[in-house]
């Protein structure tokens, strides 16, 4: 990281980004005091002796968030792949109990100024139905063991409570009042039990990978939930010849109406459908990547779940996230990285591609790496946009992104907390450190 000497800096002639509207504002000056906006606008007066980084012919945007992430052991290498290509926020979507403790370490160290990272937000254990592999207090089978759960991942101090869809609806609608109690929200996976719109109704916050819509989209959904809880789960021809474009758009109304979010994950979707795919195999990006990653990632590659996916699930997926949109549902762009090929940073690049490519539009697109993340944090008062008062966390662009949204790779300079990093520094120094 390049500190910044003075307490100010003045990227000046910059074209700022305005994701609310999609208003492209040329000629402005952004002046920064420390880690914050002082103001925006094409008559700020610069202090004397600022830091001055000409933006002219660039494009500024406010940094971008990955919404679904999974950070392990706390894989600080990985950070500075994600912060150079502009990714200033994770929500971590599943720790244990002493990662989530390491992640809360590095988050105040970030929070006090002491490093320069990624801002994290962090769920713990996700909660399911108790087995041997998901023993308590994870692990739940009645509604008093689920509001158990929440009570202790409160106690654990995190951010929201994630699912996934063993739960029983008892356990299922218990975990959701629960957390309403205790100030929480609820994000994961569709239990098998549950519809999404009951879900939705309840206030489940987000929906992560889709799971669970195209049933929740089917003519005969009643019918091949039965089938699917009696040990005889739908096949991919039966949910995709049922499935009702109608229904699907009451779903996305639904939604909307209730702020259930979606975070698709399209890049690990993708994974799954095109498993052989060269182009995904002989990345340039890869080289980035560890090999003990690369080598569990080709492991993957041959199992025989994988093999069995569906393609025309993920293009059904793609159009049924169209569908939602139109119907007002709201997007949070997430990746599930490391998953397979999911490769940090770059991975979100490429979910906002997939995003314009399910019918959302270059806006909307950036809105769910920048301003829908704090709309779902309830941050919006510090950050999400490029706006005095506002955390100096951007992305300084050489190509308009809602001209093409690809045009998010091309990033000149990363700002974190008013201090300016060198993405090619950043990746040529995590390019050496996993040779």
């Amino acid at each position: 990281m390049i500190p910044v000497i003075a307490a100010w800096l003045a990227i000046t002639g910059v074209t700022v980004i305005d994701v609310h509207s999609g208003a492209r504002r040329a000629g402005s000056t952004v002046l920064i005091r420390d880690s914050r906006i002082e103001a925006v606008g094409a008559r700020v007066a610069i202090p004397a002796g600022a830091q001055k980084m000409d933006g002219r012919g660039k494009f500024l945007i406010p940094g971008l968030w990955d919404m679904h992430v999974h950070l392990g052991g706390v894989e600080e290498d990985w950070f500075p792949l994600y912060l150079a290509n502009g990714v200033t926020g994770l929500r971590e979507m599943a720790s244990s109990v002493e990662n989530l403790a390491k992640l809360q370490r590095y988050r105040a160290r970030v929070d006090r100024g002491e490093i320069i990272g990624p801002h994290i937000v962090a769920a713990a254990t996700p909660i399911d139905r108790r087995s041997l592999e998901k023993p308590a207090p994870f692990g739940v089978l009645t509604a008093a063991d689920a509001r158990a759960a929440v009570d202790y991942e409160k106690s654990l101090g995190v951010d929201l409570v994630k699912i996934y869809d063993g739960l029983t609806r008892d356990a299922f609608f218990a975990i959701i009042d629960e957390a309403k109690k205790q100030g929480l929200t609820v994000s994961g996976h569709m239990p098998d039990t549950v519809s999404p719109f009951e879900a939705s109704d309840a206030g489940m916050k987000s929906i992560e990978h889709m799971d669970g819509l195209l049933l929740g989209c089917s003519k005969a959904e009643g019918w091949l939930r039965r089938q699917w809880l009696a040990g005889q789960g739908p096949r991919a021809d039966m949910l995709l010849s049922t499935f009702d474009a109608s229904r699907a758009a009451s779903l996305g109304a639904r939604f909307a109406r209730n702020g259930t979010w979606q975070c698709p994950t399209f890049t690990e979707q993708r994974f799954e459908a095109n498993i052989d795919d060269q182009a995904m195999i002989n990345d340039p990006r890869l080289r980035y990547v560890r090999k003990d990653y690369l080598d569990d990632w080709m492991r993957q590659r041959k199992e025989p779940y994988y093999r069995l996916t569906d393609k025309r699930v993920f293009g059904k997926n793609l159009e049924i996230a169209g569908i939602l949109y139109r119907s007002g549902a709201k997007f949070l762009a997430g990746t599930d990285t490391p998953f397979a090929y999911c490769i940090p940073g770059f991975a979100l690049h490429d979910e906002l591609r997939w995003l314009v490519k399910a019918g959302l539009t270059p806006l909307v697109a950036l809105q769910a790496a920048t301003l829908h993340p704090a709309e779902y944090l309830a941050r919006s008062d510090s950050m999400g946009a490029v706006e005095a008062g506002k955390l100096a966390d951007l992305v300084l662009l050489n190509a308009d992104p809602l001209a093409d949204i690809g045009n998010v790779d091309k990033i000149s300079a990363v700002i974190v907390g008013g201090k300016v990093a060198d993405p090619g520094m950043l990746l040529r120094k995590v390019e050496a450190a996993v040779r």
